[in-house]
């Protein structure tokens, strides 16, 4: 994570983080922090470079300076650039309670509206380094407030690709969750977040390993009565990210490796 800051004596500054290789803007500041007051020249971006790629950092004035045909005198500012590091979670069981404040702004992520047009939405957000991770291992983590509506984004660290947003449950809490299962050469960062009306405050988000029941092929008896339920949503479906995806796991034991073995499943509804 990168922290570019700018502040002015004599403007209020405006930032925009470019990727010139797509020509397209990352992320935007506000004007500057505090709107209300008129002294607050001091304005911040804070995004997560992704490898290989290439950034400009077009520092703009304000509204009112950018009415003017032209500039009397030259507009002095200072670029302060900083780096954070993300928090960290295992994904083995961990319960980590974090807030969410003024200072997790996020600045303003491009979107694009129905009619084609690009508005700028606010973003508050923590992430969290996902460590202890197994491959093939199902992970679930769950999001909890009691201040603000819940998001819950997947991430690959390294691209910073979106793997999955995952809003809360339902109209009644501000609970979200998430259950993937990790792929081996991937790292994952998880992004607490909100949306809606309310954007700040405290908040719970814990892991857990989801524990896999084992199937002996060398057992006189394998049969086992299952039950798909809510509990078992699988997010993102490896097949297909816009499909929702139930399933139950089991791990196959005690197998020869170049026997036939038939596996059944019925459906006793």
């Amino acid at each position: 994570m990168v922290k570019i800051e700018v502040n002015s004596a004599e403007f209020k500054p405006y930032i925009q983080i470019v990727d010139i290789n797509k020509n397209g803007t990352v992320v935007s500041s506000n004007y500057y922090t505090d709107e209300n007051s008129s002294s607050d020249n001091t304005s911040y971006v804070i995004f997560s470079p992704v490898s290989d790629a290439k950034y400009n950092v077009r520092v703009k004035s304000d509204k009112d300076e950018s009415k003017k045909d032209s500039i009397n005198e030259p507009l002095n500012y200072d670029i302060k650039v900083s780096s954070t590091s993300n928090l960290e979670i295992s994904a083995e069981g961990s319960k980590i309670s974090g807030e969410l404040n003024s200072n997790d702004l996020i600045s303003s992520i491009p979107h694009t509206n129905v009619h084609g047009g690009t508005y700028y939405k606010e973003l508050y957000t923590d992430n969290y380094l996902l460590t202890d991770v197994k491959a093939g291992q199902p992970i679930k983590i769950t999001l909890d407030s009691n201040d603000f509506n819940t998001q819950l984004v997947l991430i690959n660290t390294d691209t910073q690709e979106i793997i999955y947003s995952s809003s809360k449950l339902d109209d009644i809490n501000n609970s979200s969750q998430l259950k993937f299962i990790p792929v081996d050469g991937i790292n994952y960062t998880i992004r607490v977040s909100s949306y809606g009306d309310k954007y700040i405050g405290s908040y719970e988000v814990e892991t857990e390993n989801i524990i896999i029941p084992a199937i002996s092929l060398t057992s006189s008896s394998n049969n086992i009565n299952g039950e798909v339920t809510a509990e078992d949503i699988i997010n993102p479906n490896p097949i297909n990210i816009n499909v929702t995806s139930y399933s139950d796991e089991y791990k196959i034991t005690d197998f020869e490796s170049g026997k036939t073995y038939r596996f059944s499943l019925f459906d006793d509804n």
